[in-house]
């Protein structure tokens, strides 16, 4: 939904009497009573004659927020018309955002109003590929009012829940209440992303994610959570009161841990700092880096859940914290390992500087890229997929035959294999995380070959290293 400031700078330069109109075309919609609002598009039409660029994109806007409302397709699809009628390229930054962000609603209330269900189809989903490409295209753009993003990244965090990728949801509303502190819409989605959490940690974890979401949900009812919603989480507040039966404010003390060194102390925070830990809640200081070496997944029993501690996990979870303690050497300089460099020479990305701490970059990137081939590689053998092991890559063709779901993948199919699946979409060709498979390349062989292997080649004494993925 769109929000008070952009209703203000979408009718900028509107006569007054439009933007009262379209102040009580939003108080309808706010209200949950869409349908009341669409009759009043015509007398904006009438007032906004004379300025078809910001029409279009404040009609439009409207006519996407009515439709997702009522769930009307056709509304929505008039709604982006309107606004692929206009040249963004020539908007300011904040009306860009605006314009990126309305398009995003637009394709994610087309995922709803078409029923396109949740799991791997969703990821497959073109209008769930375009709602997220228009999110983070408005995302790039950081000229936006402070509610403009909370909205924004609240609607993001939606839409990504409907492929299982909760951690970043609950990212995404972390970020809108950067953005607005109490923003009631991202405090009642976190609350629901904590829920779903705590039915895969362990106690104390699983008390403590509860606990924090009776609060957050008490705040969104606090702050003025949109009347369409308040039934709605009041119900799951009375619910989860119940389950609590005396609930508290979450003891969220990330210091209680007390670390033995001075180098465990900055790893612990290192990995609270940047959410480096498997741990999806962590309660405990020690939580963060401690991490669990078996995974939970829900079945479809209520409170059931299949444990798995099979070796090729543990495996790729040892894989992920040596590739965060690379990272951390790295960034931390810690241990101080400068000595390793006296009197020798180690190629790094910078010329002549041999420093060490930049092989630990390099090796941290490798070895975390390596994870996601050995997911590949545990999807293989797990699911009995049948592929040679020299040739299982992470990547979208991995979870397709003739671009529809594997039929190994069939009984899987769920949050977790669509967040695996989505993730795979976005390292294809033209894709967000593309590069990054060509930067692994070059960390990893381009450098050693134009650097190292060029003249020793001319020499003939040695063949240059080919990448075979």
């Amino acid at each position: 939904m769109s929000n008070r400031k952009e209703e203000e700078s979408a009718s900028a330069s509107l006569p007054p009497a439009a933007k009262t109109v379209i102040t009580q075309i939003y108080r309808l919609i706010r209200a949950g009573r869409a349908g009341e609002a669409l009759p009043r598009l015509a007398e904006l039409e009438d007032l906004g004659r004379g300025n078809t660029v910001i029409l279009n994109e404040t009609e439009g806007a409207i006519l996407i927020d009515i439709g997702s409302g009522i769930g009307s397709v056709d509304l929505v699809n008039r709604g982006i018309s309107l606004l692929s009628a206009n040249e963004v390229g020539k908007f300011p930054e904040a009306s860009q955002c605006a314009h990126w962000y309305n398009l995003g609603n637009a394709h994610s209330a087309l995922c709803y109003a078409e029923k396109t269900p949740t799991g791997t189809l969703r990821a497959l989903d073109l209008n769930f590929k375009l709602a997220k490409q228009y999110y983070r295209s408005a995302m790039a753009l950081i000229s936006g009012s402070p509610q403009t993003m909370a909205r924004l990244y609240t609607n993001y965090g939606i839409l990504l829940r409907t492929v299982g990728r909760q951690v970043e949801e609950i990212e995404a509303y972390d970020e809108a209440l950067n953005a607005v502190p109490d923003f009631a819409m991202a405090l009642w989605h976190k609350a629901r992303g904590l829920r779903w959490y705590s039915q895969l940690v362990e106690r104390p974890t699983k008390g403590s994610s509860l606990l924090e979401a009776w609060e957050l949900l008490k705040k969104a009812l606090e702050r003025g959570l949109d009347p369409g919603h308040q039934a709605k989480a009041r119900e799951e507040l009375a619910e989860l009161e119940r389950i609590l039966k005396e609930p508290k404010a979450p003891p969220h003390k990330h210091t209680e841990h007390i670390a033995d060194s001075d180098t465990e102390a900055n790893y612990i925070k290192f990995c609270l700092e940047n959410r480096l830990y498997l741990h999806p809640c962590p309660v405990h200081a020690h939580e963060a880096y401690q991490d669990p070496m078996s995974v939970r997944l829900p079945t479809s029993a209520k409170d059931e859940f299949l444990e798995l501690r099979s070796d090729d996990l543990a495996l790729i979870k040892q894989e992920y914290i040596a590739a965060r303690f690379l990272l951390f050497s790295y960034r931390l300089q810690q241990p101080d390992l400068s000595f390793v460099d006296r009197g020798t020479y180690l190629p790094s990305l910078r010329e002549g500087s041999g420093q060490i701490y930049i092989q630990l970059l390099i090796l941290s990137f490798r070895a975390a890229f390596a994870i996601l081939d050995k997911i590949a590689f545990f999807l293989n053998k797990f699911c009995k997929l049948g592929e040679k092991e020299d040739r299982i890559y992470f990547r979208e063709e991995l979870f397709l035959a003739d671009k529809v779901l594997r039929r190994a993948f069939a009984k899987y199919d769920g949050p977790q294999l669509a967040a695996l699946f989505d993730l795979a979409c976005e390292f294809s060709k033209d894709q967000p995380l593309y590069p990054l498979r060509d930067l692994r390349r070059k960390l990893v062989l381009a450098w050693i070959n134009s650097r190292i292997f060029k003249s020793l080649k001319s020499k003939g004494d040695l063949q240059p290293v080919t990448d075979a993925n």
